[in-house]
């Protein structure tokens, strides 16, 4: 497969729909090795809702081939790492369990984990709630317990099936956190919970100038992360900026709880100051995190 017949450019901004050729800049560019090609890419932020994306749009054929080589997600295989990881999965897992006893989610509901890989997010849930993980992976569940569903997006699942939808580090790996949104929208019951999770990454485009991890391709501050919520029918409960994790690593990542809304409101945004952006990186938190994510690498 050639990686450079599967890339189209889309500079239409998912969240507004400005056109980022006319109204963006690009912040960031270089080239990454995909299958064994050298591609160049972009990162660029839309000056009226400052909504930061990859604009070079692989298909879905060039994503399942990328991700079939793809072993970052392959967590434990330094054993010094493994009390780490654990205890990275347990504070995810303390996150998901606060949500659902916040909104009083009662035992018996049905969660449905968004890109959870084998489910170890909600492994901790299974004695209590009915626990579905949907993945474009062939792994079996962490246990049996768990019901698998293949894919990310619901076109054969009936709709206000799930209590809750979970979404860990998901949203940044997508083109269009507009349409996987609105299919989480239409699986959940009336009133029922989202609970997101995305890390916190303006330093790598906007600071660093660089593209990074070529598997995120969206980058989320808390305003636009709520917009995008808020767009697509929900009313956002909670959403934080702190100290979270991924694997091994220690990270800042943003949080939100949200509730589904039976009507989305009718909602144009008049735009977002640069300051949207700078408020959040320059959260003391944020900036401890980072300094603290240095000092661990030397």
């Amino acid at each position: 497969m050639n990686p450079l017949e599967h890339i189209r450019i889309s500079p239409i901004c998912d969240l507004c729909g400005s056109n980022v050729s006319k109204i963006g800049s690009r912040v960031a560019a270089g080239r990454q090795q995909l299958l064994g090609v050298s591609i160049p890419l972009s990162t660029v932020v839309c000056q009226h809702c400052r909504f930061i994306f990859q604009p070079e749009r692989f298909s879905d054929a060039l994503l399942t081939a990328l991700y079939e080589h793809d072993t970052s997600f392959a967590f434990g295989e330094a054993e010094e790492e493994l009390p780490i990881i654990q205890s990275c999965l347990v504070e995810r897992q303390a996150v998901i369990s606060s949500a659902l006893s916040a909104h009083a989610i009662a035992a018996g509901a049905a969660v449905l984990d968004i890109g959870g890989g084998r489910g170890e997010c909600c492994r901790h849930l299974v004695p209590r709630y009915r626990i579905v993980v949907a993945d474009t992976t062939d792994y079996p569940p962490v246990d049996p317990r768990i019901e698998k569903l293949h894919g990310l997006y619901f076109t054969k699942v009936d709709g206000e099936t799930f209590d809750v939808v979970v979404m860990n580090h998901i949203l940044e790996h997508v083109f269009s956190p507009t349409a996987l949104l609105a299919s989480a929208h239409n699986v959940l019951k009336e009133s029922g919970i989202l609970i997101v999770e995305v890390p916190f990454e303006l330093y790598t485009p906007l600071v660093a100038g660089h593209l990074g991890d070529w598997r995120h391709v969206a980058y989320f501050c808390r305003t636009t992360l709520r917009q995008f919520l808020e767009k697509s029918g929900f009313a956002v409960a909670e959403i934080v900026l702190e100290e979270g994790c991924y694997g091994a690593r220690r990270l800042p990542v943003i949080r939100a709880v949200a509730r589904k809304l039976a009507v989305p409101p009718a909602r144009r945004y008049p735009g977002n100051s640069p300051l949207t952006l700078a408020v959040d990186m320059l959260t003391p938190n944020v900036v401890m995190s980072l300094v603290k994510s240095r000092l661990a690498r030397r």
